[in-house]
């Protein structure tokens, strides 16, 4: 059986993490109220990097933990997975982009961006990837991940 990751993107304003991406839940195809959701799950089993986040499915740290300050939507999320959501962790987001950078071939990543940080919440992540982007204060940016089996 194979592990997904799921994680979310949040910023801190005013001393308070709202989630300004969420990477795990999308409305159904053809519920225009968008009240059904549906999981997704990243496509790329990158166990090193997994390990190297968390310690899952080979050696690394420990995971951290759900955040005590965590967002509303990122609670709700990890809520929805329940006992089937694991090893909790995050980084900032200048961490979590390196930690990948460093276990994924140039090739994949240049798929990943295209596949996946299409959304125009996630333009932090496409920059910060390609060393575009530089937050002013980068322990104001996270992203809260976990996995499943």
């Amino acid at each position: 059986m194979g592990c997904d990751i799921h994680m979310t993107l949040e910023r801190r304003i005013e001393g308070v993490w709202h989630c300004i991406w969420d990477g795990d839940v999308r409305p159904r195809t053809g519920d225009h109220k968008g009240t059904e959701y549906q999981p997704v799950v990243a496509r790329d089993r990158n166990y090193a990097f997994f390990g190297r986040l968390a310690g899952v499915r080979t050696d690394g740290p420990g995971p951290k933990g759900v955040p005590t300050d965590v967002s509303v939507v990122t609670r709700r999320v990890i809520d929805i997975w329940d006992c089937d959501g694991h090893s909790h962790s995050w980084d900032t987001l200048e961490d979590f982009c390196n930690k990948w950078a460093f276990e994924t071939p140039d090739e994949e990543k240049v798929q990943f961006v295209k596949d996946t940080l299409t959304e125009k919440y996630v333009t932090p992540v496409y920059e910060r990837l390609f060393g575009l982007y530089e937050e002013q204060e980068p322990e104001n940016v996270r992203v809260v991940y976990w996995f499943d089996n």
